[in-house]
This record gives structure tokens, sequence and C-alpha cells, in this order.
């Protein structure tokens, strides 16, 4: 059985959109400088199979004195077991070391996919790139018939 030119370049196209099986990867860093210091430290990592989010935050630090300092600390990471929208264990960022101790709050941002927590000014919708190349696909498909 022969396989047309139109067969081969749909599991091609098939082949090039398909998720990979591995496990997530997100961007990991830490700077109490900004958030574009911590993207231009950022480095691919693997996460742990039971992680399924990237993690996109901010830890502000309070020292507890009158008139106490404020310190900001921006970080990136996999997220915790689960669907949970919380940084794992070990990329967890810290206050800096005070002799009166901290007040602190997080805020983060959680996203699925692979590497979704990259740079803040480029991200993509995958859902939108998926439904782009699907339709591609079939106008591929049906201008070869």
């Amino acid at each position: 059985m022969a396989i047309s030119c139109s067969h081969a370049v749909l599991v091609m196209l098939i082949l090039a959109i398909s998720p990979a099986v591995d496990s997530l990867t997100c961007y990991t860093c830490q700077s109490q400088a900004s958030m574009e210091d911590c993207e231009n430290k950022q480095k691919e990592t693997a996460c742990p199979s039971d992680s399924s989010l990237c993690v996109t935050g901010v830890l502000n630090c309070t020292a507890l004195m009158t008139g106490g300092v404020m310190k900001t600390v921006y970080f990136k990471g996999c997220a915790a077991t689960g669907h949970k929208c919380d940084i794992r264990k070990e990329h967890k960022p810290s206050c800096p070391s005070s002799p009166t101790g901290w007040s602190y709050s997080f805020s983060n941002s959680c996203c699925s996919g692979n590497n979704c927590n990259g740079h803040s000014g480029s991200r993509r919708n995958t859902s939108v790139m998926l439904a782009v190349y699907l339709f591609l696909a079939i106008w591929v498909i049906v201008l070869m018939y």
C-alpha cells in the first residue's frame, strides 16, 4: 500500500504538534532585583511527575520593626503536588535573614504547559497555537485533494 504525499504531510504535522509525553518543564529562578533579572537568570528545569503547573510569583518581606525595611523576591519554578498554585518546597524563596524577623506574603500565578512561565512579555496561549496548527493541517490536506 503506497502512502500518498498528503498522508505523509498529515502524519508529519500531527507528530510536530503532538505534545511530548515527558514530564513538565518549567523555568526556575530567584532575584531580589526584579522579575527581569530573574528571567535573565532563569533555567529550564524538569519538574517531578506530580507537578502539573508552573509558577511565577513575588514574595514581599517586611521587617518586624518600626519603619521596617521591605524586600521583594521574584521567583519562578514548578508547582507543588497536584493542581495547587503553590511553588514546590525546593524552589520556594525565603526572606533574607533579619534579627527581628519578617512578615511576608506570596503572590503567585500558575500556568500549564512546558515552559509556560517564560519571559513575561512573550507568553503564548498553547490552545490558540494548537488551533492554528490544526487549521493549517486541514487547509493543506484540502488543497492536496
